[in-house]
Formats: structure tokens, C-alpha cells, sequence
């Protein structure tokens, strides 16, 4: 119990033993076995759920009709519900992605040539029965089961996870959240070696989960090691704030720098796998290698600058009693600490925006990310620890109080300041970051080649020679979409999202109409040219060779002969790079993380490629001219015009641009204000937190001032608010409305497209030709119009797309999406529009019935709208921020408007209650200047004659007064000299009576007389000079007061009494008034006189002052140990012509009364703690004469 007792008295110490506990911990297994299987074990009740969820959905749908469409009502969104009537499928939610979803074994899609045959003939719905299954349907892994009734077969499946043959920003393999998966968990097909076996709601046995044991027990044990951290720290700043002295605070530091000196040792033993801990999103040094280490440097570094600070009395108490050199030295010091907390502070920021990936220009308010604030926090604290070290100096080095840079109109200016640095330096260094990716971008785009693509060529070139099932093709002539069907399947799969692949078959006589030539030229001769002129080979002996189009495009081009009996025929493979534009929309949805666009550049960038000074290839906003007209400089340079700014890199004959809009003022002030709010922010939680009243705007609790300021600034607020939110809504809206224009003319263009195909496709006598004449209109409409375009069936299968990637790689099923097809089929909607989701990417889809010259439906259009996705979520996102931005400079300034004007409205107020609560019947009142006739004009002259009939009348009363008082100093001087005066004449006659008689002891009592006589006369003399000071009270000017040094010298006069110690004690290091320093010398002597006399019959007299701070006011108190004053009389002390003395006159503490007052202060006796007396003066600091 005594143990805990001194732990409990040193509170310090409890977060020392939880963080040694909490570092103990960490070196051991915290989850047991059996905890992590009752997690596995809810993830299987959670899936059972949901599988009695979708079994009670199928068995009520097998109650309704045959042939009626299925209820999306209670279906989640990874739940998908197939309704088959003998064996076709006639309604459906959600869709498997899978080509071919037949339930007949050996069914298969009529008219899906385009596809390949082992896509086409794979039914991975046709293994489906009544058990319960986990099975791998395209992109993704279900479970499945079929229920059947009669003719009708329901099948549904439950998404369990996502497993794409790639990844990028959109698609990403992961498991279903909502069966709340641990962390560090997989799920794999079944394994009975390890892991975790899920069986079904009917035992059936599903899928394994796989536990990585070893990443949770590192993940646990980097939390308790991170929290034991935290606890030391908690532990040292208790410590310290039990001891805020000088010594305690360098221990801190020292303990600080040593923490972290350990935490960048065992840095490996303390990163968990996030992001905030990794160098992908910051790496700056050794020491900055991480946002999360630049976060610790800075607690370091504020929470010194916080400790020296706190312990700033003790400093100049320290300095106070140092030689001048060695002061001089200390703020040396500390003018380096300054030095360096303001090159830490720039260090930081141009860290922060030259070397990481954090979005620091706030305008920006789409990019911006917790990391963000977090950056700023960081910039916040340093510039907090730089204003506490200049407050640390200010007050060691004694200036006033009241001096500008110990005021709070400094803090403001310093939050200013620090707002415009912050914003400029990010600005500059910004601006250097974004050439630098100038720089890297135009040298990519410079490289007209692609080592991936050449790697791969290298790979297929001779498997595409020997290939016999594209020998045979071309022997026999088969359609030219079928050889480059299986060309791109088999060899080019990975590159059809960057590359144009177009195919060429000439037989020897073969001739070719080339756009631009008067007349036919050779097949041969034509390819074999260009490959002579503008070609390169591979390697040596390669059939592939790098071709200089000329057009700023990367291009390769492959030769291959294959022979038969009828002669040789030659295969020609042209691959062109796609523009940057092409990326966008499926493509960039297809394309791996690792293969993306190299020259892909931010949403309001655009680019330019010249070549002998004339455009070959351009995309973006930007109007780029046909032809440059001014000379370029090699190399890199920057330029303006045309309110955009250009970057251009010129090598040989290639001209490069990359362009972006100038940007005007206005985000940058945008950037300050929300810096400068920000900062506001954490400096007022900081001072607050130290007590400092620096950014606290004086109000009074219940003052009109306040009142009406916050009514304004509140109805402005609410107003501002309301506009912005209602100009958000109406700006989405519009912008909303014109996409769904745009997509409504995208989708009039494609109908009117294919309706002349539509309308007479059940004319044709050419099956074939009519499907290939289909094709080739989808892909030019596709080409044209920079849209991706579906055909479906009548019955919502595919037909035809124009991104067949899409389907075979699994991210969309070969079905229309079930609630489209339910409006169009079932309701007859002429169009339909919706928002639908591939991976995290949502966009816009619009679907449209096409019928022929019968009125006959003949399929379903599809426009998805993903080309321009990015460009909406984009533009809607500048459009919020844009007004944001504004609503947030014009709510700024109505805060300040509506604040000077409740000070306008309310300063007569406030000055007539200022000059009312210091109303001085001594002093003539000042008047209110104020000249307007309102309301308050009235109020204002009425005070002013209310001051001067006061005025008239203070004087009048002041007469009175004055004769009153002459008239009682008479009588107290009468009093006073009629006392002594009677006994005084009575013994001159005594003294003469004896004279006269002679008789032999006369001279004996003449010395007795005598003595008697002069004792009165000093009364006399005494009573003449207490009357002297009381008429000179209020005749000396008021002067600055330092009360120590006052004190300290009457203390000199009174200490020439060896028995007699006087002692004085000092908690106010500077305590400054305006006096009048004679009145108040006056106060401390009679105090000081009483207390000595009081103790002069005392063997050890003790006499001990003591100065405070007592709020508004300093305390001067004078105890001593002597015999006190009785209770009965206590009350007589103040009051004239009392004393408990025999020679005093009374006036002595009257007079004291009086000078205190005269200061709105106060005097009072109270007993002293040997049991004496202890009177006590309280003077407000604020001077009030």
C-alpha cells in the first residue's frame, strides 16, 4: 500500500509502467487461436445469412408466374438472381460477368464472332445444381446454387471476392467488405492442409480462409509499442509540469531527443504497413522518411519550444542574476533557436511540396486528403514553436506587458505573416515541382518507342511464323476479322488498350488504293517502301521493325510470308499508338497498373507534338495552332500566352508543349484564406491551452457589442451558408443537365447512325456481310464520335460492342443490365438513362430500343458514358470548389464587414459605458463625440449634459466639502494643540508656584517639568507634520512605479534594528504602476513604522511583506509577530484619531485608507500567522488616475 501510495503522489509514473507493460506486451502473441477462429467463424455466420437471405428471394420468385420477371426488391447488390424458363434465361438482377451465360450444356450466343471460340463455347453456368458451390465465374468468385420448379430454374450467386488478372486506380482484386474479413486474411478455393474451412448454411463445404498469423501479431505489436511511446511521453510532460523549471525543461528535451533517437534505430520494428508509414507518399532524409517520422520530428521540436516557454519565469529569474556577458550569451542562444525553428519551418515546407505526393495547394479542394491536413498541422506546430520562443525572449529580456509584441495584435499579424509565407513558399516550390514534371513528361512523350511492346515482339514474332491455325486462315481466305480476332487474342491481348491493330494480306499482283495517290500501287512495293524509308529493325533478322510515321505516334510494323501450294502470301501487322484522349473510359479500366499511358497527363493539362513545325498530334482543351510560327529554343523553356502557360522541349525536329491554364490571384487567396483560418484555429487551441488570451476577441458575456456582433456575423453566416449550398445544387444540376444533353445527342447520332443497318437488316440477302457491315458502322461511330457503343439482342444478350475487351476480360457481363432491361422490355420506356459501377469507377449508361421499317424491335443500344467520365467528376468537382472557394472569401469578408459595423453601432455604447464606469467626481467628465440625430445621437446628448450638470454639481458639493473639511481641521488642530497646551500650562504654574515658595526640592521637579513640557511639545511637532503631509495629498503627478524596487527600499530604512528581521518574498517579477510615488512611499513607511513598533518590545522581531498577482491586482501584504490588534478594536483602525499607541495621533492608517481608495483599491487587517498583525494593500495594475 505504500508502494502505490508514492505511485499514486508521483503521478508521473503510472504512464511510465503502462508503457513498460505496453512494451512488454508487444514481444508477445496478444490474439490467441481461438479468438481468430471465433472471427472466422463470424464471417461464415455472416455468409449463412446472407445465403437464407437469397433463398427465401428464390423460392418466392418460384411461387410467382413462369414466364414473369424477377422482383429486384431485397436484392443486394453482391447478390445475382437468373430466372431461366426452360433453359433460357428470361429475367435477371445483377449480372455474372461471364460471356456465355447458358444454362443448356452446349448452348451457345448466336452472332458473337468477334469473340473467341473457347470464350464463346465456355458455360461456366451450366455446372450449377442444388448444391451449394464456390465457383469462379469471370472476374469474380461466387456461391452459387440452382433451385428448379417445373420449367424454371433459378440460379443465384453471392459475390464473395473479386479476382481480376489485373489492377489499377478502378479495378482492384478484393474481398466482400460485408463479410467483415480480418485483417491479414485471404480466401482461397478449398485447402485442407491449413486454414479456416467455410462450409454453407447446408454444410457444404465452400472455400478456405487463409490467416497470415505473423503480419497481425507484427501489426499488434507496432500499436502497443506506438502507444508505449505516447505513454513515456505523457510520463515526461507530467513530470516537467509538476517542476517547470529550467533544469526540467533540458531534461525533457534530452529525453525527447533520445526517444527519438531510438524510434529512428528500431524504425523496422515500428512501421505498420500504411501508407502514413511509407516513403510512397513522403520520403524527405534519413530522418524524414516517412510523413509519419516528419510528424514526430515535429512533436520533438514544438513540445521543446513549449517546455522552454513554460519555464520562462525560471529563466529570468536565472538571467536576472547572471553577469551581463553571460546574458548575452543566452540570447545568443536563443536567437539561434529562433533562427533554426524558422529555417525548420521552411525546410519543412519545401519538403512537403517538392517530396511528397501531398496535394499542399489548397484551392485544389478535389486532391486534397487527411494527409494534407496533417502537412499543415505539421507547418502549424513549427510556426507555434517559433512564436513561443520569440515570447520566451521577449519575456527574459523584461519587456513591458504592454509592449506591441507581447500583445495579441501581434499574434494576429504573426498568423498573418505565417499564412502569406506558407502560401507563397508552396506556391514557388510548387511551381518548381511542376517544371521538374514538365521536364520528365516531355521526355517521355520525346521517346517514340515502347520497350514493353518491342520485348513482346521479340517474344511472338517467330510463334506468329509457325502458327499453323493462321497459316490455314490465310490459305483460305478466311474474313480479315477473324485472322485479327485471333492475332490480337493470342499474341497482343495486353496491348490492345494502347495499340490500333490493323492487318494486311497481300498475294503476289496485289495492288492497294492508297487516299493521296493518283493511281494503284503494288501491295509489295508499297509496304516494303515504307519500311526502307522510315523503318528500323528490332533486331538483326527481326520480322518487326520500329516505324518513323512521322506523326508523333508510336508505330511497328511486322512482315510474314507463308507458303502453300497455290504460292506465298504476305502478312503485314500494323500497330499505332492510341492517342492520350483514347485512354480515357474503358481502356483505362482494362489497362494493368504497371502498362499505364506514360504520356498521360493531369485532368486541365494539355499537350502538343510538332514535328518540322507542324501538329501532328495534340490533346487536350487547348487550341494548339496548325503550324509554329516562332522560333523554339533547344532544350527546355517556359512561356505565357493567351492566359495559359506553356512548357516546350525541342530535339531535332520535334517540338513538345505541354500546356495549362494561367492561374489568376484568386486561388492563391483562396489558398491564404483557408491557411490563415486554419492557423487561427490551432494557435487558439495552443495559447488557449497556456492560458494566454492572445486571439480571444474581448466581448463581454452579456454586452449589446456582443450581442448584436454575433447576431450579424450569425444571420450573414447562415445566409452565405444557404446561397453557397443552393448555387452548389443549382450548378450540379445544370452541369447535369447539360451532360444529359450531351448524351442525349451522343445517342440521337448513334441511332441515326445504325438506322439505315436497323431499319433493312431483315432484307438482306447477305448474312455475313451484313454483320460485317454492322461492325464496321459500330467501329466508326465508335472512332468518330470518341464513344464506346453496345448492341444487345432483344432478349438483352450482346451483339456487338466496339470495347470487346470489356466482356472478355470479364469486367461486364454479355447481358444488359437487368433494371435497363425491365424498363425498356417490360415498361416500354423510349429511353433510359442510369448510373452504373465497373470496379470504383461509376458512370453514366444510356440505353434506346431500335426498330426496323415494321415496327419490329431488333436490339438495344447502349452508350456508356466513360470517355468523358473523367472530365465530369472532374469539372463537377471545380465547379463545387469554385463556388466553395468564393462563398468561403465573401463569408471572410462578411465577418469582418458585419464585426465594423456592430463596432460602428455600438461604439457610442461602449464608449458611454467605458467614460460612465470611470466616471471621476474629481476630474471634469469628458464629453461623447457622436453626430448623428438617431437614436443613439439622443442617448449621447443626453449623457453629455447629464456630465455637465454632474460636473456643476461635483464642484458645488466639492466646496461644501472642502469648507466642511477646513472647518474639521481646524477642530482637529484645536483638539490637537488644546491637549497638550492645558497640562503644559499647568505645570508652569506649578513651576512657578514652587519658584515662589522657595522650598529646596524646586529644582528637583524642574527637571521632571521640563521633561513633561518638551514631551508635549513633540506631540505638538508630530501632530503639525501628520497634518503637513495630509494637505499636500494630491499635489504630485503620477509616475511609473516598479513596487519591488519600492518596497526594497524602505526595507533598507527599517533594517538598522539588529533584533528586528525583515523578510520579503516576491512573486511578481516585474509589477509595474502609475502612482503618485510620494502617497504610496508614505503607505509603505506608516506600514512598515506600525510593524516595527509592534515588535520593537519583542525579543526576535519578524516582520515578512509579501507581493502577488490577485487577478486585476497585486498584493502587498505586511505581517508581523506581535501582540496583534483586539477583535473589539479592529474595527476602529482605519477610522482618524485611533491609536493603540500612547504617542500616536490616529491619522497614520486614515491616511492610508485615503491614497488606496483614491485608487479603487483596498486595505484590511487580518492576523498574521505567528498571530500579530497583517495589513493588506490591493492596487489594481491598471492605472486608474
Amino acid at each position: 500500500m505504500k508502494v502505490l501510495r508514492q505511485i499514486w503522489n508521483r503521478k508521473f509514473l503510472i504512464p511510465l509502467i503502462l508503457a513498460a507493460v505496453c512494451l512488454t506486451l508487444s514481444f508477445f502473441e496478444l490474439t490467441s487461436h481461438n479468438q481468430r477462429m471465433m472471427r472466422l467463424v463470424e464471417v461464415e455466420k455472416i455468409l449463412h445469412r446472407k445465403q437464407r437471405d437469397i433463398e427465401n428471394i428464390a423460392l418466392r420468385e418460384l411461387e410467382q408466374e413462369k414466364m414473369g420477371s424477377l422482383s429486384p426488391k431485397d436484392v443486394d447488390r453482391d447478390m445475382v438472381v437468373y430466372k431461366y424458363y426452360k433453359d433460357s434465361l428470361i429475367s435477371w438482377v445483377n449480372t455474372f460477368p461471364v460471356i456465355n451465360d447458358s444454362y443448356s450444356p452446349g448452348a451457345m450466343y448466336p452472332n458473337l464472332s468477334f469473340f473467341s471460340r473457347n470464350t464463346i463455347l465456355y458455360q461456366p453456368l451450366s455446372g450449377i445444381d442444388g448444391r451449394e458451390q464456390y465457383l469462379n465465374l469471370g472476374s469474380a468468385w461466387y456461391v452459387v446454387r440452382a433451385y428448379s420448379r417445373e420449367d424454371v430454374t433459378i440460379i443465384t450467386g453471392i459475390q464473395i471476392q473479386t479476382d481480376f488478372p489485373f489492377s489499377n486506380s478502378f479495378v482492384e482484386s478484393k474481398v466482400n467488405r460485408t463479410l467483415r474479413l480480418p485483417a491479414y486474411c485471404s480466401i482461397v478455393p478449398l485447402n485442407l492442409d491449413e486454414g479456416f474451412i467455410v462450409f454453407g448454411k447446408d454444410d457444404g463445404v465452400l472455400f478456405t480462409i487463409l490467416s497470415n498469423t505473423s503480419m497481425q501479431t507484427y501489426y499488434e505489436s507496432v500499436i502497443l509499442r506506438w502507444l508505449a511511446i505516447t505513454l513515456v511521453i505523457c510520463s515526461l510532460l507530467m513530470f516537467f509540469f509538476r517542476n517547470r523549471k529550467v533544469a526540467y525543461a533540458l531534461g525533457l528535451i534530452t529525453s525527447l531527443c533520445l526517444l527519438r533517437f531510438l524510434t529512428f534505430i528500431f524504425s523496422s520494428s515500428l512501421q505498420p504497413d500504411t501508407l502514413f508509414f511509407s516513403p510512397l507518399l513522403f520520403a524527405g532524409g534519413p530522418l524524414e522518411n516517412s510523413l509519419a517520422a516528419m510528424v514526430l520530428n515535429t512533436l520533438c521540436v514544438f513540445t521543446a519550444a513549449w517546455a522552454i516557454y513554460l519555464a520562462r519565469p525560471d529563466l529570468a529569474r536565472i538571467m536576472q542574476n547572471l553577469k551581463k556577458s553571460l546574458r548575452l550569451v543566452i540570447n545568443a542562444v536563443m536567437v539561434i533557436f529562433l533562427a533554426s525553428a524558422f529555417l525548420l519551418t521552411h525546410h519543412t515546407l519545401k519538403a512537403l511540396t517538392m517530396d511528397s505526393n501531398i496535394a499542399m495547394e489548397l484551392f485544389r479542394l478535389d486532391e486534397i486528403t487527411w494527409y494534407t491536413a496533417v502537412a499543415y498541422l505539421i507547418v502549424s506546430m513549427l510556426f507555434l514553436s517559433f512564436f513561443l520562443l520569440f515570447r520566451t525572449l521577449l519575456h527574459v529580456n523584461k519587456v513591458p506587458q504592454a509592449s506591441f509584441f507581447a500583445g495579441p495584435r501581434f499574434t494576429y499579424l504573426f498568423v498573418f505573416l505565417a499564412a502569406a509565407y506558407s502560401m507563397l513558399t508552396v506556391s514557388l516550390y510548387g511551381r518548381e515541382k511542376e517544371f521538374n514534371l514538365y521536364q520528365v513528361w516531355t521526355q517521355k512523350m520525346s521517346i517514340e518507342r515502347d520497350l514493353d511492346l518491342e520485348m513482346q515482339l521479340r517474344r511472338v514474332e517467330e510463334r506468329i511464323t509457325i502458327d499453323p491455325i493462321l497459316s490455314i486462315m490465310i490459305q483460305m481466305d478466311q474474313d480479315h476479322d477473324l485472322i485479327l480476332s485471333r492475332i490480337k487474342e493470342t499474341y497482343f491481348a495486353d496491348f490492345m488498350h494502347r495499340y490500333e491493330i490493323q492487318i494486311t494480306i497481300c498475294e503476289p499482283g496485289d495492288v492497294l488504293v492508297i487516299a493521296g495517290m493518283p493511281r494503284p500501287v503494288s501491295c509489295y512495293q508499297f509496304f516494303h517502301s515504307e519500311i526502307l524509308r522510315n523503318g528500323t529493325p528490332l533486331a538483326e533478322n527481326s520480322r518487326f521493325y520500329n516505324i518513323d510515321s512521322k506523326l508523333g505516334n508510336i508505330s511497328y510494323m511486322g512482315v510474314f510470308t507463308y507458303y502453300s501450294y497455290s504460292g506465298s502470301q504476305d502478312l503485314y501487322i500494323e500497330l499505332d499508338s492510341r492517342y492520350v484522349k483514347d485512354a480515357l473510359g474503358y481502356p483505362s479500366l482494362i489497362s494493368d497498373r504497371s502498362q499505364f499511358d506514360k504520356f498521360k497527363l493531369p485532368y486541365d493539362y494539355s499537350y502538343a507534338k510538332y514535328i518540322d513545325g507542324k501538329l501532328v498530334s495534340n490533346s487536350g482543351k487547348y487550341a494548339y495552332p496548325s503550324r509554329i510560327t516562332s522560333e523554339q529554343e533547344d532544350g527546355f523553356s517556359l512561356r505565357k500566352s493567351n492566359r495559359s502557360l506553356h512548357c516546350s522541349y525541342k530535339t531535332a525536329n520535334k517540338v513538345l508543349i505541354i500546356t495549362r491554364p494561367q492561374r489568376s490571384p484568386l486561388p492563391y487567396l483562396v489558398s491564404f484564406s483557408y491557411l490563415f483560418l486554419f492557423y487561427v484555429l490551432v494557435f487558439s487551441v495552443a495559447l488557449g491551452l497556456l492560458r494566454e488570451s492572445d486571439l480571444r476577441i474581448n466581448l463581454p458575456g452579456s454586452s449589446f457589442r456582443r450581442k448584436i456582433t454575433l447576431l450579424l456575423v450569425g444571420l450573414l453566416f447562415v445566409a452565405l451558408v444557404l446561397m453557397a449550398i443552393g448555387s452548389i445544387g443549382f450548378g450540379l444540376k445544370l452541369y447535369e443537365e447539360t451532360t444529359t444533353r450531351q448524351m442525349q445527342d451522343q445517342m440521337d447520332a448513334a441511332r441515326s447512325s445504325l438506322d439505315e443497318y436497323i431499319r433493312y437488316s431483315d432484307r438482306s440477302n447477305d448474312p455475313a456481310g451484313n454483320v460485317v457491315e454492322l461492325m464496321n458502322t459500330i467501329n466508326r461511330l465508335s472512332s468518330n464520335m470518341k464513344i464506346n457503343v453496345n448492341l444487345y439482342d432483344p432478349q438483352g444478350r450482346l451483339l456487338r460492342s466496339s470495347q470487346p475487351e470489356m466482356f472478355e476480360r470479364h469486367l461486364l457481363g454479355a447481358r444488359m443490365n437487368g433494371e435497363a432491361f425491365r424498363r425498356l422490355h417490360q415498361y416500354e420506356r423510349p429511353q433510359y438513362t442510369q448510373k452504373e459501377q465497373i470496379g470504383s469507377l461509376s458512370y453514366y449508361s444510356m440505353y434506346a430500343p431500335l426498330y426496323n421499317t415494321n415496327g419490329d424491335l431488333v436490339a438495344y443500344i447502349n452508350i456508356p458514358y466513360l470517355s468523358g467520365q473523367t472530365d465530369v467528376t472532374k469539372d463537377t468537382s471545380a465547379i463545387v470548389a469554385a463556388i466553395i472557394n468564393l462563398y468561403l472569401l465573401l463569408l471572410l469578408g462578411a465577418v469582418l464587414v458585419s464585426y465594423a459595423f456592430s463596432n460602428q453601432i455600438t461604439r457610442p455604447l461602449a464608449e458611454l459605458g467605458e467614460k460612465i464606469s470611470r466616471l471621476d467626481v474629481t476630474r471634469k467628465p469628458e464629453h461623447i463625440h457622436y453626430t448623428s440625430d438617431d437614436e443613439l445621437g439622443m442617448l449621447v446628448k443626453a449623457y453629455n449634459k447629464m456630465a455637465d450638470d454632474l460636473n456643476e454639481s461635483t464642484q458645488r458639493l466639492a466646496q461644501s466639502e472642502r469648507e466642511q473639511a477646513w472647518r474639521e481641521m481646524a477642530r482637529q488642530i484645536a483638539h490637537e494643540i488644546k491637549n497638550p497646551l492645558t497640562p503644559m500650562r499647568l505645570s508652569i504654574q506649578h513651576l512657578i508656584r514652587l519658584k515662589q515658595e522657595g522650598g529646596p526640592k524646586w529644582l528637583d521637579h524642574f527637571d521632571k517639568i521640563v521633561a513633561s513640557l518638551l514631551e508635549q511639545i513633540e506631540i505638538l511637532s508630530n501632530a503639525a507634520s501628520e497634518f503637513s503631509s495630509f494637505s499636500r495629498i494630491n499635489t504630485e503627478l503620477p509616475v511609473e512605479v516598479e513596487l519591488n524596487e519600492l518596497i526594497n527600499e524602505q526595507i533598507v530604512l527599517f533594517s538598522t534594528f539588529e533584533h528586528i528581521k525583515i523578510h520579503f518574498e516576491s512573486e511578481v517579477h516585474l509589477a509595474r504602476v502609475n502612482v503618485r510615488r510620494t502617497q504610496w512611499v508614505s503607505v509603505l513607511v506608516n506600514l512598515l513604522s506600525n510593524a516595527v513598533q509592534s515588535v520593537e518590545e519583542q525579543a526576535i522581531g519578524v516582520i515578512s511583506i509579501r507581493l502577488a498577482e490577485d487577478g486585476d491586482y497585486y498584493l502587498i501584504s505586511v505581517a508581523d509577530n506581535g501582540p496583534g490588534v483586539a477583535p473589539e478594536n479592529r474595527h476602529k483602525l482605519f477610522k482618524p484619531n485611533f491609536t493603540t499607541k500612547s504617542g500616536g495621533t490616529g491619522l497614520g492608517l486614515a491616511i492610508c485608507r485615503g491614497i488606496v481608495e483614491q485608487y479603487r483599491g483596498e486595505i484590511f487587517y487580518t492576523s498574521s500567522e505567528w498571530g500579530g498583525a497583517c495589513f493588506n494593500v490591493r492596487i489594481p495594475k491598471k492605472p486608474v488616475i
